[in-house]
């Protein structure tokens, strides 16, 4: 019987019917910072704010180049793809702010 409920979970796992749980608004932080990409074979240097949240499915992390610092109480759970790989949680300010953030692997 052990092994019948692990393989079963195992399988909706893998099917992707395991979703994860966003992150509160009251666990995100946000610092600034840089990213290094290379676009067409020339190195770019984004600058930005980087955002963080832990729970209990992980890390989560995100980054949005030319922004400012915000607010991030005024932040609401806005359309998101928990069940996504890798999943991905959004965050919109009622206006045209918003951020994302994604379950590090």
């Amino acid at each position: 019987m052990r092994y019948l409920a692990g393989f079963t979970l195992a399988a909706l796992i893998s099917n992707g019917a395991f979703a994860a749980t966003c992150p509160d608004v009251e666990e995100i932080t946000q610092k600034a910072g840089t990213v290094h990409e290379t676009e067409g074979g020339t190195d770019i240097i984004l600058e930005g704010y980087h955002y963080e949240a832990k729970n209990a499915d992980g890390e989560w992390t995100g980054f949005t180049p030319d922004a400012e610092e915000v607010d991030l109480a005024a932040f609401k759970p806005a359309k998101s793809s928990p069940d996504a790989t890798p999943p991905i949680c959004r965050y919109e300010d009622g206006g045209d702010g918003g951020i994302s953030l994604s379950l590090k692997p």
